[in-house]
């Protein structure tokens, strides 16, 4: 056989290789194609799969007592603080008070530059001496024209002129002796000191510095008077007194401190539309710190008649109406497993119970004690929409992965 015929031969069953090839991969995609038109139709047919709620996403409607329990967020401050204050222009020499550190009722704060106020002070002196003299030679002046108007060799109008003149020196006399006053006292203002005992809060100034009259030094706290600044909703207003026992859980501290409600603010801030309270603590060991988070826990008397109450995280709201999304299953089937329909029930909130998580209802539609409830939100659910309640949510089904194309490429190729 001549080489041009072995050529022929050879290319030409290469091509018959290769149209069999893509043939068998023409015919394989459509055959994936056809499989996924199939399981599309059959999804469709399925519908949208099926929402599953596990037991700790469903609540329960419970007839209770409520003892109202009302939470009140807020801060610790300090009754007693005060900020020290430079009471004269002048330079910081030195402060070593720093954040932290204790101070003393009467404790010098920062030693300031007192030499212009020195000088000021030389200078108002030697004003009250020359006006010293001014007067003493007034008074011997007037003196003398007084025994010569005594003998008549002077007119009592010429006389008026030395008396008033003694007069004038006088007032200038009392006049310079304020003005050194003045001047002594910014000498004493300069030695700031400590107006309360406490512990600094704040340093404002460092050595060095210029500071101006009035200008801030440092903030002093007594962490011995710190009370809870908290807010709590207007509806309890009616029900504060003034004395009644609070429980306060300060963040950081596992512990639980006794207090008492000790003062309501006269108004409800407009911006956050709360009430704000003021509770005094007793007496504890705790290093409690100004600025902290707390709450107090504030417990009201326990109303006489039953309520019909709901998990707090069941209430719903759309558009400022509340509602929420019942199971349609019977009391007794509450614990079974399996298909049932979810109802949006309109209803009307009460009292709330923050330390029992609950909230009281009430609706057009009856709601016996057992009745179940979604916790949670849950947006895309509708109004007789079908559910199932299991034990376990069942995972996602993944879809089985094509073989891929380069595997194909490669069986075409050996």
């Amino acid at each position: 056989m001549t080489s041009k015929k072995r050529k022929w031969l050879v290319g030409l069953a290469v091509l018959v290789v290769l149209g069999g090839a893509g043939g068998g991969f023409a015919a394989m995609k459509m055959k994936e194609k056809a499989a996924a038109e199939a399981k599309k139709k059959a999804d469709e047919a399925k519908g949208p799969p099926m929402v599953e709620f596990v037991p700790s996403e469903i609540g329960q409607v419970s007839q209770r007592s409520l003892s109202r329990t009302v939470l009140a967020s807020g801060s610790l401050v300090a009754s007693r603080s005060a900020t020290v204050r430079s009471k004269v222009g002048a330079e910081v020499r030195s402060i070593s008070l720093r954040e932290g550190d204790s101070v003393a009722l009467g404790q010098a704060i920062a030693q300031l530059d007192v030499v212009e106020s020195t000088e000021r002070v030389r200078a108002a002196q030697g004003l009250v001496a020359a006006a010293e003299a001014r007067a003493a030679n007034a008074k011997t002046t007037r003196d003398t024209q007084k025994r010569l108007l005594d003998q008549a060799y002077i007119s009592a109008a010429a006389f008026d002129g030395y008396e008033s003149g003694y007069k004038a020196a006088l007032g200038d006399l009392d006049s310079a002796k304020a003005n050194a006053a003045l001047a002594r006292q910014s000498v004493a203002d300069s030695a700031t000191r400590a107006p309360m005992a406490g512990v600094v809060a704040k340093r404002f100034v460092n050595p060095g510095e210029k500071i101006g009259f009035d200008a801030p030094l440092v903030q002093i706290v007594d962490l011995s008077s710190l009370e809870l600044q908290a807010w709590v909703d207007p509806e309890v207003a009616g029900s504060l007194k003034i004395g009644q026992a609070v429980t306060v859980q300060v963040s950081g501290f596992e512990q639980e401190l006794a207090g008492s409600l000790a003062r309501v603010m006269p108004a409800v801030d407009p911006a956050t539309r709360q009430l704000g309270i003021v509770v005094a603590l007793k007496p504890h060991k705790l290093p409690l710190k100004a600025g902290l988070d707390a709450s107090a826990k504030l417990s009201f008397a326990a109303a006489a008649s039953l309520s019909t109450v709901v998990p707090g995280n069941a209430m719903q709201s759309a558009n400022g109406e509340p509602f929420l999304w019942v199971l349609q299953s019977k009391p007794a089937d509450s614990q079974v497993l399996g298909t049932t329909t979810v109802q949006r029930l309109r209803v009307s909130t009460g009292t709330r119970d923050d330390a029992a998580g609950v909230v009281a209802v009430s609706a057009s539609a009856p709601m016996p004690a057992g009745t179940q409830v979604l916790v949670g939100r849950y947006d895309g659910l509708k109004d007789g929409q079908t559910v199932r309640r299991v034990a376990v949510k069942t995972p996602p089904v993944v879809a089985p992965v094509a073989p891929a194309a380069s595997a194909v490429a490669s069986s075409v190729q050996k």
